[in-house]
Formats: structure tokens, C-alpha cells, sequence
């Protein structure tokens, strides 16, 4: 009874700090805005720097302040490491590809599907932003910055404390599902990070793969 207890006082901590640095990032983006149109807000009609400000309250504020309170108040409990082959990345590498086609088609097929039910299209949010944006801006926000801080973010701090609850497959399957909210998201990114979360639990190690793979 105790252990329980004791368990469920550890993930509410750990809810309670992903919460609390969302709504720093929120509070700072509101900061941010109103003094941006109070004194030059015409720079917000720039997707560019819109997507280059939203970038400060999170990679500066929110995200170093929930690391921080992570590793101080919930602690985190390591995969047993085993030796994976050069093979074996590869072959996860290729499963995760495929399924990321197959996801992105059955993504695709349910917007349609709940589009004809509605009777209006479902837009891509995420394409309508990516089409608006300079390559430069691409390849800093969504090929450099945000695999490295989503992976340790989102992946490794949540799975590492997640582990003391149960398996590190159950973690890895906790954590997959619970980052995406709409059809394509999670088809897509359901379906590359289940794979390659599972060699988490073979050798414990997130960086040599994760961080490469989400970038690609």
C-alpha cells in the first residue's frame, strides 16, 4: 500500500512539473506578445519570426526550469544496458521507416474519413506552417532544436521515471501515445517512436538514435 501510494506521489509530481512549465511557456508567449504589439507588431506577420519567437519561451524558460525540477524533486531510474549490433540499429531504422509511410497513409485516410463525415476538409496544420517558412528556419526549428529537445524532453525524462511503474516497454508505450492529439500526429509519430523506443529498453541509451532519427 505504501509503494503505491509512494508511486502515485511520484507521477503526480511528474504531471504536476510538465503542467507547471507549460504554463510558464504560455505565460511568457502572452509577456512576449503583448509588448511585440504594443511596440513593433508588425514583426508578427513574419511566420519566420513568429516561429523563431515561440522558440525563446520554451528552449530558454520553460524547458531548462522543468529539467531542473525533474532531476531536483522526481527521481529517475535507468534502462539495464545491453549491446545492440550494427545490424540490429539498421533493421530498426528500416521497421521504423516503413511504418512511418504506412502511418502517414492510415494518418491520411482518417482525415479523409473524418472530413466527409463533417463535410469540410481537415487542413494540415503542420504543412500550412511548414510551406510558409524559410529553409533556414526549417533546418533550425524542426531538424536541429526540436529532435534534440522533444527526445530528451518528451521521450527520455518521462520514460526514465516512468520505468519505476513497470516495464520499459509499458513506458515507451505510455510515453508514444500520450504526446499527440489529432489523426495524422498520431498515426505518424506513433509509429516511428514506438519502434525506436523499443531499443531504448535494449541498451538504454537515447542519444545515439533517437535524436538522428527524429531529425531525419
Amino acid at each position: 500500500m505504501e509503494e503505491l501510494i509512494s508511486t502515485k506521489k511520484h507521477f503526480s509530481k511528474l504531471g504536476w512539473f510538465y503542467l507547471t512549465a507549460t504554463g510558464i511557456i504560455l505565460a511568457v508567449q502572452l509577456l512576449m506578445s503583448l509588448l511585440i504589439n504594443l511596440f513593433c507588431p508588425r514583426i508578427l506577420e513574419n511566420m519566420n519570426i513568429n516561429i523563431l519567437l515561440g522558440m525563446v519561451p520554451m528552449y530558454l524558460a520553460g524547458f531548462p526550469l522543468l529539467v531542473l525540477m525533474l532531476n531536483k524533486q522526481v527521481p529517475a531510474q535507468k534502462p539495464e544496458r545491453h549491446k545492440m549490433t550494427a545490424g540490429q540499429y539498421i533493421l530498426s531504422a528500416i521497421i521504423c521507416l516503413g511504418l512511418a509511410y504506412a502511418a502517414n497513409i492510415a494518418g491520411n485516410i482518417l482525415t479523409t474519413f473524418i472530413g466527409l463525415i463533417t463535410g469540410k476538409p481537415v487542413e494540415n496544420e503542420i504543412l500550412s506552417v511548414v510551406d510558409s517558412l524559410h529553409p533556414a528556419v526549417i533546418l533550425l526549428y524542426m531538424v536541429i532544436c526540436a529532435p534534440i529537445v522533444e527526445e530528451f524532453i518528451f521521450r527520455k525524462l518521462i520514460v526514465d521515471r516512468a520505468l519505476r511503474a513497470g516495464s520499459c516497454r509499458s513506458a515507451v508505450r505510455a510515453d508514444v501515445w500520450s504526446v499527440s492529439r489529432k489523426p495524422e500526429p498520431v498515426c505518424l509519430c506513433g509509429g516511428y517512436r514506438h519502434v525506436f523506443g523499443f531499443p531504448v529498453c535494449e541498451d538504454g541509451k537515447f542519444e545515439d538514435y533517437r535524436f538522428p532519427a527524429h531529425a531525419v
